[in-house]
């Protein structure tokens, strides 16, 4: 009994070290999964980098926003800001640069170093247009897919029934830049040749509310997903 209860007694120690080595392994291949997927952007990583993603993963995107981007046209991601795709494989666009990655030296596709593609004609996140247009849904949302780009110069404002557009000037060389962006608080330091409107490509969404030089200012959902607010010189 003696000879088997050692025997046993072993048997136990080898099973607690092969638990102990098999838990070591997981603690090396959890470092190394976080290691690799913030260099990949897995998930939502790009966020631990302060990038911004027109995509993602979590809750769901609003509603327009996820039917366009199920549409996959160049013009979304344009009129969106999107200057960098990061892809695995071929860029998603004809005529975007190519920067960086090594899509085939990891051994693992998951953990592959995307490659990185620029793109030139990225609008950006607010601009000054002096020209806009009534529309209803369906036609802002074909303005912001029109690969002619008339967002570059419109404004396609969705208007409740009898508001007026609003007062614009016809002239050239405003300019917008972003002070300050946070979750739920925007400054822009607008400089406007004249009458004009504002668009940040940011989604429109209820309960947001503007203010220009202090005083309270009309809020547009303008081209589709948007956000507008008139601005003068």
């Amino acid at each position: 009994a003696e000879p088997w209860t050692r025997f046993s007694r072993g048997s136990e120690h080898r099973d607690e070290a092969e638990a102990l080595t098999e838990s070591a392994s997981q603690r090396e291949q959890l470092k190394r999964y976080v290691r690799l997927s913030r260099e990949a952007f897995v998930g939502n990583r790009h966020v631990e980098e302060r990038l911004s993603s027109i995509e993602g993963e979590g809750p769901r995107a609003p509603r327009r926003l996820a039917s366009v981007l199920a549409d996959d046209e160049r013009a979304l991601f344009d009129f969106a800001s999107v200057a960098w795709y990061v892809r695995r494989g071929e860029a998603p666009f004809s005529g975007l640069e190519r920067a960086g990655g090594d899509d085939d030296d990891a051994d693992e596709a998951l953990f592959r170093i995307p490659n990185l593609y620029r793109s030139r004609t990225a609008f950006p996140r607010a601009l000054v247009v002096h020209r806009a247009v009534a529309a209803s849904e369906a036609e802002a949302r074909a303005a912001l897919l029109d690969p002619s780009r008339p967002l570059r110069e419109y404004a396609f404002l969705e208007l409740d029934p009898g508001e007026p557009l609003p007062s614009l000037t016809d002239c050239a060389g405003s300019t917008a830049s972003i002070e300050e962006a946070m979750a739920n608080r925007m400054v822009v330091d607008v400089e406007a040749c004249g009458d004009g409107v504002l668009v940040v490509s940011d989604s429109w969404f209820p309960g947001w509310q503007a203010r220009v030089d202090s005083a309270p200012a009309p809020l547009y959902r303008a081209d589709y997903l948007a956000r507008a607010v008139p601005v003068s010189a």
